[in-house]
């Protein structure tokens, strides 16, 4: 990074550190300071509101995690990306899906959107606004602009912009050479009739995410036990492809609204509606990166000089349901009915379709000591999903059991470079995790296990074709956290904080090679918190670290955007711990930190994120957030 760049970071630095101390002495004598701020910003969540818990929740205002500003980072690297924000995304470890029922299966990009559920709706005495800016090293950028206003005491409106960019970090052609271009936009309503028991909630949500996929890096013969020095050019290194583009387009509806019939007994409706448009596209494929066409494209069974293929799945579901309270007792019932049609340029993957579900959830809270939790929903083909739980301070228990079906990319398949059919069975599912929190001085232990079984696994092969590993597997993980806090002053509130998780794994089965883990993953912060100028500013000066151990990580495939089995290159090999150098701090409303990413990487050397596709180089890394309260 050359001196003229640091320069002008470090000059951006200063001027956002001094401006809210210059302004914070201007209106000193202004009366709204001291009324309008974080505690006249009342946050509330649908969850909280079918969980009848009426607990107030207000918006974060600590300095941890602000340079964590990627889904990679804030996943504690527990996601696989291919090195740049806003690419495809595939879990370190495997996870069950979000929900039963049919589904596209186009999801690389769902860390990347905002879920209905999860939108957060305000009730302000104030307007309220918030700026997100990060200035990323080569060419990365976001921003993310939200504004919320009580339009009457019992009505209020919002909505949230977030726009990210990079440029491409391998095969650079010309200056903003694009690499992702990703925006989000939320509308949000909430309103609480000041005379009845009616609330509604309402989000409009619209996502879209375009990328230009380069394929990763191109070599002759696609050799990757050349040296370092040759795989780790970036922006001077081949790339696959030129011109491929993917879109992921999307846009839902969702309203929530509750009727409380009786104290502590509710009638809620719930109406969801999603459209989900997928494309790719390669319009110049006879010039194909650094090799030729053949390189890339092992079939076309369609066009021999281009590619475009496109995916609609839209959804339509209506849940209706109750919620009550019998003293320490919670629970909820509901039926729900969801339609489903998923239409593709070539054919037709499913034909319009009816989904019926039974739903529950019980909780049992005892004297804060200790909660116990059950759901369950089930389809009326037999698909269920099941969960029970038991937390307290010292134990906590889950179970999992889920049967759902394959996606439906999975099932029917017709493009220019792929054609499958198949019909396999629903997969079966089990999970136990367990934990204890055992805490002595400044010492916190927390000892976690987790067993997975998977039968009738489908995934995709070798050849990036769906198939199916029929046989019991078993996952078997055990390890935790290891937290330790050293005070440096006498009220032991500041001092140096040292985070540790690290998870063992291990694969059992006839089939077990289907699942691509590493056998050691660890995570490390450590860090000094406290403060400056008389305590007025917090602040957090630290370094963050991540491993994994060598592994043959599941390779890209831009056609369909899903991760494959790979038996070429072990991603991690002989590089193990990228490290990260961090600065957080807040003066007043503004919330500031500076970061070089990758700080630990050698002169011409890294590592591989996924086959082919290098992790992020090193990298000066800038951002702010600005609170406004009136």
């Amino acid at each position: 990074m050359s001196r003229i760049v640091v320069k002008k970071f470090i000059l951006v630095f200063a001027f956002l550190v001094w401006l809210p101390i210059i302004s914070f002495s201007q209106i000193l004598d202004d009366s709204t300071i001291l009324v309008y701020g974080p505690s006249t910003l009342n946050v509330i969540l649908e969850k909280n509101l079918k969980s009848n818990d009426n607990r107030l929740v207000f918006i974060d205002t600590l300095i941890g995690n602000l340079d964590r500003f990627t889904s990679y980072d804030r996943s504690n690297y527990k996601l696989q990306n291919l090195g740049n924000i806003g690419t495809a995304l595939f879990p370190v470890f495997y996870d069950f899906p979000n929900a039963i029922g049919a589904h596209a299966g186009f999801h690389a990009f769902d860390p990347l959107t905002t879920r209905s559920s999860e939108v957060k709706y305000y009730d302000t005495k104030s307007p309220f606004m918030k700026l997100d800016v990060v200035f990323g090293g080569k060419n990365r950028s976001l921003a993310n602009f939200s504004f919320t206003q009580n339009i009457q005491p019992d009505w209020n409106f919002g909505f949230e912009y977030y726009r990210s960019t990079a440029d491409k970090q391998i095969g650079t052609e010309t200056i903003n050479d694009r690499n992702v271009i990703n925006t989000v936009l939320s509308l949000h309503s909430s309103f609480k009739h000041p005379d009845r028991p009616y609330q509604v909630l309402f989000n409009l949500i619209s996502f879209n995410n375009d990328v230009d996929e380069t394929g990763g890096l191109y070599f002759d013969e696609l050799d990757f036990s050349i040296d370092k020095e040759d795989k780790f050019q970036y922006e001077n290194n081949s790339i696959f492809l030129e011109n491929a583009k993917v879109k992921d387009s999307r846009l839902t509806f969702h309203l929530y609204q509750q009727y409380d019939l009786f104290k502590n007994f509710q009638l809620y409706h719930q109406f969801d509606q999603g459209n989900q448009v997928n494309l790719f596209s390669d319009f110049n494929e006879n010039n194909v990166g650094g090799g030729d066409y053949q390189d890339y494209y092992d079939q076309f069974l369609i066009d021999a000089d281009s590619t475009y293929q496109k995916s609609t799945f839209r959804t339509l579901s209506n849940e209706i349901g109750l919620i009550g309270k019998l003293s320490s007792i919670f629970y909820r019932f509901y039926v729900k009915n969801r339609m489903v049609n998923h239409e593709a340029l070539y054919f037709n993957p499913m034909s319009r379709k009816v989904e019926n579900y039974l739903g529950g959830r019980v909780d049992f809270r005892w004297k804060e000591i200790f909660e116990i939790q059950g759901s369950a929903e089930l389809m009326q083909t037999g698909e269920y999903n099941f969960k029970s739980s038991l937390k307290s301070e010292l134990i906590n228990l889950e179970y999992r059991s889920m049967l759902y079906q394959p996606s439906s990319l999975k099932q029917r398949f017709f493009g220019n470079h792929y054609d499958w059919d198949n019909d396999f069975d629903n997969t079966f599912s089990n999970q136990i995790n367990g934990s204890l929190s055992l805490r002595w001085w400044h010492f916190q232990f927390i000892p976690k296990i987790s067993l997975t079984t998977y039968s009738k696994y489908v995934y995709f092969d070798e050849d990036k074709m769906p198939n199916v590993a029929p046989d019991a597997n078993l996952i078997s993980q055990v390890g935790g956290e290891i937290n330790l806090f050293l005070a440096t002053n006498k009220n032991r509130n500041y001092g140096f904080h040292f985070k540790n998780e690290v998870i063992f794994t291990e694969v059992s089965g006839s089939q077990s090679d289907v699942f691509r883990i590493p056998t050691t993953f660890l995570n490390m912060r450590a860090y000094w918190q406290g403060s400056w100028f008389n305590h007025s500013i917090p602040v957090q000066i630290g370094i963050d670290v991540h491993h994994k151990s060598a592994y043959y990580a599941n390779a890209y495939d831009p056609v369909t955007q899903q991760f494959y089995l790979q038996n070429d290159e072990k991603i991690f090999e002989g590089y193990s711990y990228p490290a990260n150098l961090f600065w957080n701090m807040r003066i007043e409303k503004v919330f500031l930190f500076i970061k070089l990413t990758h700080m630990s990487q050698p002169n011409n050397g890294g590592y591989f994120v996924t086959p082919k596709y290098p992790g992020q180089q090193r990298a000066l890394d800038f951002g702010f957030k600005w609170l406004f309260f009136d």
